[in-house]
């Protein structure tokens, strides 16, 4: 499976999960974490609270697939 990796709203890499682990430096576990609905919730939180803003570095991973549909559907 291919993955986009945004930071803020910055494409950072694509490509699989190792490919884009090993761009952004980071364990194969902490990637695969990315893809937690457990991580996913806990930045929406800490958006909502505004601690952190989504422009200010928030590491997001999606499936190609996902952003694909989500560029096609508007």
């Amino acid at each position: 499976m291919r993955y986009i990796v945004y930071k803020g709203d910055d494409i950072r890499c694509m490509g699989t999960a190792e490919e884009c682990a090993d761009i952004m430096g980071v364990k194969m576990t902490t990637f695969k974490h990315y893809l937690t609905p457990a991580y996913n919730h806990r930045i929406e939180q800490r958006a909502e609270r505004k601690v952190i803003r989504w422009s200010k570095g928030v590491t997001v991973v999606l499936p190609m697939e996902d952003y694909i549909q989500s560029k096609l559907n508007g």
